[in-house]
């Protein structure tokens, strides 16, 4: 008896699960993320009482507005991007913009001072190989005046040397900046 050879192919079912994995690891986290917005909008001067606006990128490409995060549709499997932005009178303003992708994901805080000029950005960069990349950069004038980087491992948090993969996403890892309020992605729809 002849085997019959079938048109699907495990190799797309195996990637499909993959990412969809490392999607709800990246879900899982958001509930500490949400801690991380909290903490870093303190820092950067803001109330914690006001609900944050919420923007979306979910085709990777065009941003939209949401009333909540469930709104949001389902994400491109390339790459998608979400954020959250806290903009109050006469106070600083604070968004994060998550990106999340096949094989790692990105959140960047920003604070930006009351004229809408860069202050500060927070990042975590998170790979599918058990590693991560943290930054803290703080701005004067536009300008880098202080910056702090390491390694880790996404399991433990522990600091790690550079990892051996690093080079396969030096590309992906380089830092979005966004020098004021009005460089926003979104910018348009607040």
């Amino acid at each position: 008896m002849e085997r019959v050879k079938s048109k699907f192919t495990v190799r797309p079912l195996i990637l499909f699960v993959i990412v969809t994995l490392f999607f709800l690891t990246q879900i899982a986290a958001a509930a500490s993320a949400t801690d991380r917005f909290d903490e870093f909008s303190k820092n950067c001067g803001l109330l914690s009482d006001s609900k944050p606006q919420v923007f979306a990128a979910a085709d990777g490409e065009h941003w939209k507005e949401y009333p909540t995060v469930d709104k949001i549709p389902e994400p491109n499997m390339d790459w998608s991007e979400g954020a959250f932005l806290l903009q109050q009178a006469e106070l600083p303003t604070v968004t994060e913009i998550d990106g999340v992708g096949q094989d790692f994901s990105d959140s960047s805080l920003y604070c930006f001072d009351i004229r809408g000029k860069l202050t500060q950005v927070e990042r975590e960069f998170r790979t599918a190989w058990g590693w991560g990349y943290s930054e803290t950069d703080l701005f004067k004038s536009g300008l880098i005046a202080s910056h702090r980087e390491h390694y880790f491992d996404t399991k433990t948090h522990a600091v790690i040397p550079r990892p051996a993969g690093y080079d396969d996403v030096g590309d992906a890892m380089k830092l979005k900046v966004y020098k004021t309020v009005k460089d926003l992605p979104f910018f348009k729809l607040m």
